[in-house]
């Protein structure tokens, strides 16, 4: 790939190689799972271990 420069520029080479390795339909996807807050032993569903309660603040509780 080409040095980017601040403005959005490819050739037609680089476009073709990314949807080669990045086909339609194939986007990654970030799962939830269920975390235990280790102070207050509550589930909330989350991308990372819960330490304390404020980590939590904002989740949706399972």
């Amino acid at each position: 790939m080409s040095f980017y420069s601040g403005r959005y520029s490819t050739s037609t080479g680089e476009a073709e190689d990314w949807l080669k390795y990045h086909p339609k339909g194939r986007e990654k996807v970030l799962l939830r799972e269920v975390e235990v807050c280790r102070f207050c032993a509550k589930k909330f569903l989350s991308l990372y271990p819960l330490r304390c309660c404020t980590d939590h603040a904002g989740l949706d509780e399972f």
